[in-house]
């Protein structure tokens, strides 16, 4: 016990043990730099706003290709689609870490980069948006903003408690189209991030019954009766317009068509679930709210569209 006292009061131990514990300390925090500085591809549009709200924008060499917001993000070299990837796409931008969405395949490809020695992380959280706090927390912990992550869940809480809150408009059946150019043009039934959209605002998908997206005839319209079509700008876009929109068959003939009762997309905030994704599904609602609370309009006296 004496020896043990003596080494305890030597001033020379104290000394050295107090310059081996700083130095220790020095490596730790070097260490904890270097795991947050490191060059990062994230996968999924949902994943890189994320990981930009989060402060980790310079860190970013990469993307894919439904990463588009932050607007200015697109700057940054693409890899090509979340769902076709590439093992040389993501291994050209000489990333130290990938970031990627459970949706990334295939993932085979993401776990033959990994085996290079890139250090990998899957964001497994839904895209449901009562999981968006878990989502924020796990891009926190790959990138090592764990504190930024429960910073930004804090600022999300007040409009997560809203979404949740948002009582049914079980009269209103949507419809949600996809197109793009050079495609024929889909309708999101379940098992689907549209669908799970359609959920959290309280309205009915009025394909729900149908699995994933699928092309769908006149018929299957006519026999849906959806009264709200609900459509991204690109989509509208690529189907000519509005004009184009409705010559879709069937379409014109359904109760949406009837009353021109289209809503115009933010798809990057409402198909996936991120941080603009709470703000951007009250704001939909209440624009919902708005149009089925006022009586309908033949569609001659309509308005042209309806934009959240």
């Amino acid at each position: 016990m004496m020896r043990i006292r003596q080494w305890a009061t030597n001033g020379h131990f104290v000394k050295w043990l107090g310059l081996g514990l700083l130095s220790l300390g020095a490596l730790s925090w070097g260490h904890t730099v270097q795991a947050k500085a490191l060059p990062t591809l994230t996968i999924g549009g949902d994943v890189t706003e994320i990981a930009v709200a989060l402060g980790a924008e310079s860190q970013l060499v990469g993307r894919d290709d439904t990463s588009l917001a932050p607007p200015r993000i697109q700057s940054l070299p693409s890899v090509g689609y979340l769902r076709r990837l590439s093992a040389e796409s993501l291994m050209t931008l000489h990333p130290q870490r990938l970031i990627v969405s459970h949706k990334a395949s295939p993932r085979e490809v993401v776990e033959q980069v990994a085996a290079t020695g890139v250090e990998v992380h899957w964001v497994q959280a839904s895209d449901r948006v009562s999981d968006l706090p878990e989502k924020v927390r796990q891009v926190g912990a790959a990138l090592g903003r764990s504190q930024a992550a429960q910073q930004l869940n804090r600022e999300l809480t007040p409009a997560l408690h809203e979404v949740e809150d948002i009582p049914d408009l079980a009269h209103v059946k949507a419809m949600l189209i996809l197109s793009h150019a050079g495609m024929a043009p889909m309708v999101a039934g379940s098992g689907t991030s549209a669908d799970l959209m359609m959920q959290s605002l309280g309205v009915s998908n009025a394909f729900h019954d149908m699995q994933g997206y699928q092309r769908i005839g006149a018929d299957g319209l006519l026999q849906a009766q959806p009264n709200l079509v609900l459509v991204s700008a690109a989509g509208l876009k690529s189907l000519g317009g509005e004009a184009g929109l409705w010559r879709i068959p069937g379409l014109s003939m359904t109760p949406a068509g009837q009353t021109a009762q289209v809503m115009v997309l933010d798809e990057t905030a409402l198909l996936t679930s991120g941080p603009r994704t709470p703000k951007a599904l009250l704001a939909l609602r209440q624009a919902i709210q708005r149009s089925f609370d006022r009586p309908l309009q033949p569609v001659d006296e309509a308005p042209a569209s309806a934009v959240p």
